[in-house]
């Protein structure tokens, strides 16, 4: 049983770290492209 746990914990904390970088990741690109519509908009 601890040893079940053990390897499944790592493998959760990957799968949330990836799923929290990538959802990073994709509101830093969302927030970009729409600061770069309202300066093509103003400009």
């Amino acid at each position: 049983m601890a040893t079940k746990n053990f390897t499944a914990r790592p493998s959760l904390n990957s799968v949330f770290f990836y799923l929290i970088v990538s959802d990073l990741l994709f509101l830093r690109h969302y927030y970009f492209l729409r600061y770069q519509g309202c300066f093509c908009t103003f400009f």
